[in-house]
Order: C-alpha cells, then sequence, then structure tokens
C-alpha cells in the first residue's frame, strides 16, 4: 500500500513505539483507577450510614401516608414551637396546639425527636407534658449546638392526629421561635 504524496506523518509527538504507546497505556490506566479511589474513598469516609429502613414496605405503604396527610390537613390543627436555651444547651420546647378556631387542643400525648441532619449517634427522643390546654413543654439537654431536624408527632389513644418537622438552629445564646424567619437565617 503506497502513501499518498501529501501525507507527512505529525512530528511533534515523534514516532509512536511500542514502548510509548505502552507507556501511554499505562499512564491512561493509571489516571483512571487513580481518580477512582480517590472517588471511592471520599465516598466511604462521608457516608454517615443513614438508611431507610423497611423501604419497600414504605413504599407500599405511601397511599396511607398521602391520607394522613389528608386527613391532618382537614382537622384544621396548627402547632406554634417554641424554644429557649439556658446554660449548657439546657434546652426547653414550649408548643401549642390549636384548632382552626384556635381554640386550644389538649388531651394529646406529644413526642418529640431531635435528629443531626449531618451526624449520627446524637438523635434525642423526648415526650412533651401539657403544662396548660393546648400548651405543651419538653426539657433537654443538647449533646452539641447546631442545626437541628425537630419531629413532633401528636397521639392520641395510639393514633396519629398530627406530625411534623422543622428544622431549628440552637445555640447557647438562641432564644428565638423555632421556624421563624430569624431561627432559619442563624
Amino acid at each position: 500500500m503506497s502513501q499518498h504524496p501529501d501525507f507527512k506523518p505529525a512530528t511533534w509527538a515523534g514516532v509512536l513505539t511500542g514502548r510509548k504507546f505502552l507507556l501511554y497505556l499505562g499512564a491512561f490506566f493509571f489516571v483512571v483507577i487513580g481518580a477512582n479511589i480517590i472517588m471511592s474513598y471520599y465516598a466511604l469516609s462521608t457516608f454517615d450510614g443513614v438508611e431507610t429502613e423497611n423501604a419497600y414496605k414504605r413504599g407500599r405503604a405511601y397511599n396511607d401516608v398521602l391520607a394522613a396527610a389528608k386527613a391532618q390537613e382537614e382537622r384544621g390543627w396548627s402547632l406554634d414551637i417554641s424554644h429557649s436555651v439556658a446554660g449548657a444547651l439546657d434546652t426547653t420546647f414550649l408548643l401549642t396546639m390549636q384548632d382552626r378556631n384556635g381554640a386550644p387542643v389538649s388531651g394529646l400525648d406529644l413526642s418529640l425527636a431531635l435528629r443531626r441532619p449531618v451526624a449520627e449517634g446524637k438523635d434525642q427522643a423526648l415526650s412533651a407534658v401539657e403544662t396548660r390546654p393546648g400548651t405543651y413543654e419538653a426539657v433537654l439537654t443538647l449533646p452539641a449546638p447546631g442545626n437541628w431536624l425537630l419531629d413532633v408527632s401528636a397521639r392520641r389513644q395510639g393514633e396519629l392526629l398530627y406530625a411534623e418537622e422543622k428544622r431549628v438552629f440552637l445555640t447557647a445564646e438562641s432564644a428565638s421561635p423555632a421556624g421563624t424567619d430569624e431561627a432559619k437565617a442563624q
């Protein structure tokens, strides 16, 4: 086979020999494998282990979740959450539950769960005590300041009637209502 008279091989990279080809091939795989090792390291070292338990069952029961949300909306209840922090993160949550007419909703079993969104092992669960009709109070000492997810659930005779999740930012100096713009901005 003859070459075209205008054909000139590239000379900037030199002649491609077997040794040079092997070097290029080795460098390519070195970069690819190195990038995979680095990405695998960071993926495994930053995974906090949070997984959804019983994901299949929870997915199948999603229609029940939608029905409960609709029933909660039809009840028209509202929950006002405020908190104050004293001393070394001794936190008092004050929760006020009202119906759509503003009347207090009493006789509920309110439970709170505080979860760290970025770390595991510091979750807190507690119950709120009704101090006056429609007003519930819970006191706890937090293990660390910062962002927390507050899950509130209200039950009566074991039936879940109300559930809400709010993000709160707690420090030793904070004393602002949870869910307000001031608390969210921090």
